[in-house]
C-alpha cells in the first residue's frame, strides 16, 4: 500500500529498543516482590506432573535477579510452569539431549558483551544486538524488497546513536514512562491520536487463526506428527489445542510446533 504513493518511506524500527519503549524494559525498576512462604512453589511444582494454569504470574514473583529475568524475557526455559516449561512440549526421550538447563545460555553471553549485570542498559542493548538485528530488520528489508520500496531507518543513524546510546536507561524511561526523551518531541510534531494511544506491535492473531481456518491443519499436522514426528509430547500440544479452541488464547506455543510439523510432513511427502 505505501508502494502506491511514494518511492521512500521511512520505518521506526529501532525506537524502541534505542530510547526504552518495550513495557519489558519496567521490569528492574518494578523490583522483586517476594511472597512469604512461596519457596516450596518451585520444589511442589517441579515434583508434579500437572501444571496449573495461571501459575506463571504467582511463580515469577517468587523469584528474584537473574532467574526472574530468565523466566520474564523468555517463552520457553527450565521453568516448571504450564507453557514455559520446555519439558512439558518434549517428549521424556529428547528432554535430556536438549540441554534445556542451558536454553538461555547464548543469550546471556550475548547480554555479557555490555555489561556485567542484566540491568535495564544492559538488557537495551542486547535487544539491539539480538531482536532488532535478528528479527524487526530483517522483516522490514525483507518485505520491502519485496515491494520495491526504500525504507529508511532514521532511529538507527550513527549521529543519534553515538548520542543516545551511552545514556543511561533511567534517563529513557522516568517514573514508568517509556520512551521519555522522545514524548515530548512527539507531543509538539504530531497529532495528539498519534502518541496518546495504548501501544500496539505488529502481532498477528495466531491464536483466533489457529482454532478457527486454520483448525483442521493443525488437527492434521498432531495426527500426522504422533506417528511419524517423536519429539514432542502430543498430549500436550492437544491439550493447548483444546484450551486455545475453547477459550483462545494460545498462540505461538502452539503456533512454533504446528509449523515445525507442518514443515517435516511436507518434506516426508518429498522423501
Amino acid at each position: 500500500m505505501t508502494k502506491r504513493h511514494v518511492k521512500v518511506a521511512l520505518s521506526g524500527d529501532g525506537g524502541d529498543e534505542v530510547f526504552g519503549g518495550y513495557p519489558k524494559y519496567l521490569w528492574e525498576q518494578n523490583g522483586h516482590q517476594h511472597i512469604p512462604f512461596m519457596s516450596w512453589l518451585e520444589p511442589v511444582l517441579r515434583a508434579s506432573s500437572w501444571r496449573p494454569r495461571g501459575m506463571g504470574h504467582l511463580y515469577c514473583r517468587t523469584l528474584s535477579g537473574s532467574d526472574r529475568f530468565r523466566f520474564s524475557w523468555s517463552r520457553y526455559g527450565d521453568f516448571p510452569v504450564f507453557r514455559k516449561d520446555l519439558r512439558q512440549l518434549l517428549c521424556p526421550l529428547y528432554q535430556k539431549a536438549t540441554k534445556i538447563e542451558d536454553y538461555f545460555q547464548p543469550w546471556e553471553r550475548r547480554a555479557g558483551r555490555y555489561g556485567t549485570n542484566l540491568d535495564m542498559d544492559t538488557l537495551m542493548r542486547a535487544d539491539l544486538d539480538t531482536y532488532l538485528s535478528e528479527n524487526c530488520l530483517v522483516k522490514t528489508d525483507q518485505t520491502s524488497m519485496l515491494a520495491s520500496l526504500e525504507v529508511r531507518v532514521p532511529y538507527l543513524d550513527e549521529t543519534l546513536l553515538d548520542r543516545i546510546l551511552p545514556l543511561p536507561a533511567h534517563t529513557k524511561i522516568i517514573d514508568g514512562h517509556l520512551k521519555a526523551l522522545l514524548m515530548p518531541i512527539a507531543r509538539q510534531l504530531l497529532p495528539r491520536e498519534v502518541w496518546d494511544r495504548a501501544k500496539h506491535g505488529f502481532t498477528v492473531p495466531l491464536d483466533i487463526r489457529l482454532a478457527g481456518v486454520w483448525r483442521p491443519a493443525v488437527e492434521a499436522a498432531l495426527d500426522w506428527g504422533e506417528q511419524n514426528f517423536g519429539l514432542f509430547d502430543y498430549g500436550y500440544l492437544r491439550r493447548l489445542h483444546a484450551i486455545n479452541t475453547s477459550e483462545g488464547g494460545v498462540d505461538r506455543e502452539l503456533w512454533n510446533p504446528f509449523v515445525l510439523l507442518a514443515w517435516a510432513k511436507a518434506r516426508s511427502a518429498t522423501i
